[in-house]
């Protein structure tokens, strides 16, 4: 698998995708969406061995976004899979009509991964 094989998913998701993001979005993957809220979801590598995930949504009336779960499998850390996550995010925020995205940054024991992209 290459850094370039970025997709955006289909909401519901494929299961294996809920173990990369935390507990509380799990719902958003399975199709689950709030009332004024867009979620967006792209994922690196294939549906039964993901590499990543990153998950944001967009406030449909207002176009603020906000940047909820990036996670990159561990074996596959440090090789241009978060940020190729990042950008095609971004750009498909964009598409959606997000004119601001914002993050929440939660320094925890996977940090040393976030930080790195």
């Amino acid at each position: 698998m290459k850094p370039s094989e970025v997709r955006l998913v289909a909401l519901p998701a494929s299961p294996a995708l809920a173990g990369l993001t935390f507990p509380f979005f799990r719902s958003l993957l399975a199709g689950e969406t709030e009332a004024g809220f867009a979620p967006v979801a792209y994922a690196a590598g294939g549906d039964d061995d993901p590499a990543g995930l990153c998950l944001a949504r967009v406030q449909t009336a207002t176009g603020a976004a906000r940047l909820l779960s990036l996670c990159v499998a561990e074996p596959r850390r440090r090789q241009g899979w978060g940020t190729r996550l990042l950008a095609e995010t971004e750009a498909g925020l964009r598409a959606r009509g997000a004119r601001e995205v914002g993050a929440i940054y939660t320094q925890g024991d996977g940090s040393p991964a976030f930080e790195a992209v």
